[in-house]
Parts: C-alpha cells; structure tokens; sequence
C-alpha cells in the first residue's frame, strides 16, 4: 500500500511539476542548452554516491565537470545572441 503511494507521489511530481518547469524553460532557453543541462544529472548521483555510499570522488570528475561547464557556456553563449 505504502509503495503505491510513493508511486503517485512520483508521478505527479515528475509529470505536473518537472515536465510543466522543463516547458517554461524551454521558453526561456533553447532546446540544446536544456539537453546539455540535462548531464548534470549524473553529477549530482557523483554526489548523492559519495555522501551515501561513501564512494571516493577521483579527479575524473572535476574534469568531466568543467567540460560540462565549459560547454554550457559556450552553448548559452551562442543562443543568447
């Protein structure tokens, strides 16, 4: 019973609330840059598997990271204008 409340939960949040801020957003930037935005998200498991699972964070990521900075840059970069 308790599963399938966690479920609705999910739905709802990921189906009325994301795809409804991916859209205002997609208004607002272009559908490149939110794609590109969108690999920050394994980033953020980097985060979560360090501070759960106490994996050790190597230099592979700050580089994976500034590549991914770098790109977003140039990629708002050239929408903007």
């Amino acid at each position: 019973m308790r599963v399938g409340l966690y479920l609705l939960l999910l739905i709802i949040i990921g189906n009325l609330i994301c795809n409804t801020l991916y859209v205002n957003l997609l208004k607002q930037y272009g559908v490149t840059f939110l794609s590109f935005a969108d690999l920050f998200g394994s980033l953020v498991t980097v985060g979560y598997s360090q501070f759960f699972l106490q994996e050790p964070i190597t230099w592979c990521y700050g580089v994976s990271l500034i590549m991914i900075f770098c790109c977003l840059i140039l990629l708002y970069g050239q929408e903007k204008f």
